[in-house]
């Protein structure tokens, strides 16, 4: 397929999207992203992980959900999406555990390296209600060939929630979203 130019968005109603994959740890061998409505509210048009961590059987999630192929060599471009936090199966705000934390990164190497733009842990937990995440100017990144990882990592705190992403979009022109809730 070829690199996709922007403008773009996925809204998760067709999960997980067209050319995007789930890359399955080393830790985690029976969870993934899967779809669900977002923040526990419907059961489609969102992405959801849950990250938990048994006494017996450590961490159960390290997962990726990896993007399509974007060509960003006409940008500046423009990273936005919306997530949530709440307990398992829940719908009020959940806590991030120790350890717990959720990473967008990108690579214009096929995935050689990645560089984190974002982190989602105990210190920015969103809120069940949603919140965006902070946009991310892309300006600096001109390859022809960039794919974007949104990654789950359990920790050691023995804590079940559920994180949910929606509506990731690369767009040519700013949404001059900060870190305001939706």
């Amino acid at each position: 397929a070829f690199p996709i130019v922007p403008d773009y968005t996925n809204d998760f109603s067709t999960f997980p999207g067209d050319l995007w994959s789930i890359e399955t740890g080393v830790l985690n061998t029976s969870g993934s992203w899967i779809s669900d409505g977002f923040a526990n509210n419907g059961t489609t048009g969102s992405a959801k992980i849950n990250i938990y961590t048994s006494s017996y059987s450590g961490p159960m999630a390290d997962d990726s959900l990896i993007s399509p192929v974007f060509d960003l060599s006409v940008g500046p471009y423009y990273l936005n999406m919306q997530a949530a936090l709440t307990p398992w199966n829940g719908t009020s705000d959940g806590t991030f555990g120790q350890g717990d934390y959720i990473s967008v990164s990108l690579t214009e190497d096929g995935g050689v390296t990645w560089i984190e733009l974002f982190r989602w842990d105990s210190t920015n937990a969103p809120p069940a209600a949603g919140a965006a995440m902070p946009e991310q100017d892309l300006s600096n990144y001109t390859s022809s060939t960039v794919k974007f990882k949104i990654f789950a990592q359990s920790g050691t705190g023995i804590v079940d929630n559920d994180f949910f992403i929606d509506n990731f979009s690369i767009t040519s022109s700013s949404l001059g979203i900060n870190n305001s809730q939706i």
